[in-house]
């Protein structure tokens, strides 16, 4: 569960008050669904989400990774090709969180 206090004053800035607010705002602005802490029982006040990792196909993964990916390939190599969505929703995530400051 991110914890996007450290950006709260820059987020107060853009009337981004309570978790609720931070995560409709990012879907507007970058595409990337996130759930509110909130929804878990944390405090609205509190800057938290829900990251849920599910955008990949398993059954790919796990055929992929039965041919033993390629030995001298990077385990990042093999996120990209299995979860290459999440990463570039991460990507997204990470540049309005830089332009927000």
């Amino acid at each position: 569960m991110p914890n996007f206090e450290h950006y709260r004053n820059n987020l107060l800035e853009k009337g981004i008050k309570n978790n609720e607010q931070l995560c409709e705002k990012l879907l507007e602005q970058t595409g990337v669904a996130l759930l509110p802490g909130s929804a878990f029982g944390l405090p609205p006040s509190s800057l938290t989400a829900r990251l849920s990792y599910v955008d990949f196909d398993g059954q790919k993964a796990l055929d992929l990774a039965n041919t033993n990916f390629d030995e001298s390939s990077s385990k990042d190599q093999f996120i990209t090709t299995i979860a290459g969505n999440m990463i570039e929703g991460i990507d997204q995530l990470n540049n309005w969180l830089i332009n927000e400051k």
